[in-house]
């Protein structure tokens, strides 16, 4: 009995081994191994038979890293998310290739690819991936394993912190979680590394830098400012940008009449001109229209709600005229809420440069924006790196333009001084330093475009003066001018006061003067005329349609004062005001006309025009 119990056991053991070899052998046969060590990186993907005898590759792919695994296989599947589709799409693996020694690529269905690359050696090397995705995609996702026994140390939505085998490494992406690292078109790039603390970026440790000293940005930017100067010489076919970067420049020396006269005719002229440089060159009633479509665009801009809207000029302007706007409230309350994984670097600049503006102009609003501050600054510190005392700034593996750096490095010089941290302001100027020490060999259209970047406290650059509110409504002005003032007596007059040098000629564009009766300028009563600003005096022309004065200035003082009569005895008292009123001395200040003759048309000479007679004519 237990002869046949042995020979019943031998057989089925026989027959077991025959049907698992079998297995083997089927599916060797149709299956092989792909085997890949890249430093530190093995990769590893299977080949198979398809129908036709072909060889083709199974959908696995297993990439391992120092303690950390990718997968993409039909248990863990490469998911797209495409922008308006409800459920992830499963990828499935197409191709691979070595495009270089250090690195491999692999091509999924879907128009997506992966590609791990190695740099470093040894212990430092450092594993970097990178996602090509479509540009309707909302993001890939990948999966990833880490070996057991890893310790997580620090975990966030975008860096994961392990301690492998006594050994401390950083994951960094988009997003990680869930086992997943997320890709999307802004940030595409995923990186692993080995982590040491002591040579961790800081702002503090940059803080020490010779060129974070205030005086050495100083130095900086008046070399920037004279090599902008001479760029300008001698070009004709200019920008507007080049030529309002260069008048406000040469400006701020005491050059003004000679910055306008330097600027190309052809482009006083051009139909590229915009409301921008309208303060300096004229032509208002044409450069009106442009302005009052940038105001459109920002209230469009803002309604969209998106932190797109932190980079767009103006905006802060926009949204000190309209404090209570539900809309600029919403945009800001967004831009709190935000969170450094959905945040491109430039994005974490002009929020923090915004939040500075608004905090100059409006603390409320600032108030609603400042939560995002330290999310913009951990953005812009993970993307700094230091060598030879000079930051450099890159994203995704790409370096910034130089007018992406000075824009990060002013708004941490800015952000720093406002909050009081002294190694952020420090390390904006090591920025500014490191990316425009070599401004002589810049073109000019990177000058003029840097400009209004690092330089701040020049009025001559045009600029929004909101100037009040009367009843709820903004009063604001587009100018050159260092300062203006709005009051309104309750009596009848509205005062206007301009600062501007005595001599000089400028052109404003003040929108929410109510209609008036009477305007004063000079103290001398002046009526409109659509001539305005080819005479040789001040002028103006008034658009009831949009509560708008188009002004030309020319100063006979520093301070020029224009008044608005609103009634009939403030009219009188206006009147009165011309003939009476003296100064110390004596003197009167405001004297009669003088006499007009034909040759007073002409643009040239001394004589009050009839925009600006002293005739107390009104404005109706």
């Amino acid at each position: 009995m237990y002869t046949n119990i042995v020979r019943k056991f031998l057989g089925l053991l026989f027959a077991y081994i025959v049907i698992i070899v079998g297995i083997f052998i089927l599916q060797f046969r149709s299956d092989s191994v792909i085997s890949e060590k890249i430093g530190n990186l093995r990769i590893s993907l299977a080949e198979t038979r398809g129908e036709d005898g072909t060889t083709v590759l199974r959908n696995r792919m297993i990439a391992s890293f120092n303690g950390i695994t990718f997968t993409a296989d039909d248990t863990h599947p490469l998911t797209l998310a495409v922008r308006g589709e409800r459920t992830p799409r499963n990828l499935a693996l197409v191709s691979w290739k070595k495009p270089t020694p250090r690195s491999c690529e692999f091509a999924f269905d879907g128009g997506v690819s992966l590609s791990f690359a190695v740099s470093g050696s040894g212990d430092a090397e450092r594993l970097t991936v990178h996602a090509a995705i479509p540009e309707n995609a909302d993001d890939v996702r990948l999966h990833y394993e880490i070996v057991p026994g890893a310790a997580v140390v620090s975990e966030t939505d975008t860096h994961v912190q392990l301690d492998i085998r006594n050994s401390r490494w950083e994951f960094e992406a988009a997003e990680i979680s869930d086992g997943a690292v997320a890709f999307t078109s802004h940030a595409s790039v995923a990186s692993y590394s080995y982590y040491d603390a002591t040579k961790k970026f800081s702002f503090e440790n940059t803080a020490r830098f010779a060129s974070a000293e205030r005086s050495a940005y100083s130095v900086t930017v008046a070399a920037f400012k004279q090599n902008l100067i001479t760029a300008f010489a001698g070009q004709q076919d200019i920008t507007e940008q080049e030529a309002v970067s260069f008048v406000a420049a040469m400006s701020e020396r005491g050059r003004y009449n000679e910055a306008i006269n330097a600027v190309p005719s052809s482009f006083r002229r051009g139909v590229q001109r915009t409301y921008f440089s309208s303060p300096y060159f004229d032509s208002l009633a044409t450069m009106n229209r442009s302005l009052e479509q940038q105001i459109a665009r920002c209230r469009d801009i803002v309604a969209q709600n998106t932190i797109d809207a932190f980079a767009i000029s103006d905006i802060v302007d926009y949204m000190c005229m309209h404090p209570r706007s539900s809309a600029v409230r919403t945009l800001l309350a967004t831009a709190a809420a935000v969170k450094e994984n959905s945040l491109t670097v430039s994005q974490a600049a002009s929020i923090l440069a915004a939040y500075d503006s608004l905090l100059a102009k409006n603390g409320d609003l600032a108030a609603i924006v400042q939560d995002a501050a330290q999310v913009c600054i951990d953005k812009i510190t993970e993307s700094c790196s230091v060598e030879n005392e000079r930051i450099t700034i890159s994203e995704n593996g790409v370096f910034v333009s130089v007018v992406q750096a000075a824009e990060i490095g002013d708004a941490l010089v800015r952000y720093g001084r406002a909050s009081g941290n002294v190694a952020l302001e420090r390390g904006g100027y090591v920025i500014l330093n490191s990316y425009l020490a070599e401004s002589a060999s810049f073109d000019l259209r990177t000058l003029a475009a840097l400009y209004p970047i690092v330089v701040h406290d020049n009025p001559y650059y045009p600029h929004f003066a909101l100037l009040g509110f009367d009843n709820g409504n903004p009063v604001w002005a587009w100018t050159c001018a260092a300062n203006m003032t709005y009051r309104n007596d309750g009596s009848g007059t509205v005062t206007v006061t301009i600062d501007f040098p005595q001599s000089y000629t400028h052109y404003v564009i003040i929108n929410g003067i109510q209609h008036f009766k009477t305007i004063y300028i000079y103290d001398m009563a002046f009526r409109t005329d659509p001539r305005f600003e080819t005479y040789n005096s001040s002028g103006y022309v008034y658009r009831t349609d949009t509560n708008t004065l188009l002004l030309k200035s020319r100063h006979k003082s520093q301070i020029e004062t224009i008044r608005f009569i609103y009634s009939d005895a403030a009219r009188e008292a206006a009147e009165r005001r011309t003939i009476t009123e003296t100064d110390a001395a004596g003197n009167v200040i405001a004297p009669p006309p003088e006499p007009r003759s034909p040759s007073s048309a002409l643009p040239e000479g001394n004589i009050p025009m009839s925009t600006g007679n002293a005739s107390p004519e009104s404005a109706e």
